[in-house]
């Protein structure tokens, strides 16, 4: 059997790491990552803030930074930046993972 390729990034943590991290803080709904809503706001707005001192294209930057905002506003600063499925979720009308995941009823 030949061996499979791998990622790219293999040599890197990050990656990996946060698509484990992730699986274990949002599909059970624990969303306990450890990293706050309110500091990955803060990051969008310095970047979105230096996209724009650079002229570059701000559509996506843009959609990014509105729904952050919306998960600021609705989570709050304290809350972990993993509840950021909630609004999305909310949009949808699905919940993602849980016992309960799926279509929500309306």
């Amino acid at each position: 059997m030949a061996p499979r390729a791998q990622p790219r990034w293999k040599g890197s943590i990050a990656p990996g790491r946060s698509c484990l991290d992730l699986r274990r803080s949002v599909l059970p709904r624990s969303f306990d990552y450890g990293f706050a809503t309110g500091l990955m706001v803060k990051d969008v707005r310095l970047a979105v803030e230096e996209m724009r001192s650079l002229g570059l294209s701000m559509e996506v930057a843009e959609a990014v930074g509105r729904l952050w905002e919306t998960i600021i506003r609705e989570q709050g600063a304290d809350s972990d930046f993993t509840e950021a499925i909630k609004p999305i979720e909310k949009q949808a009308g699905v919940i993602v993972g849980g016992a309960k995941g799926g279509v929500v009823a309306k």
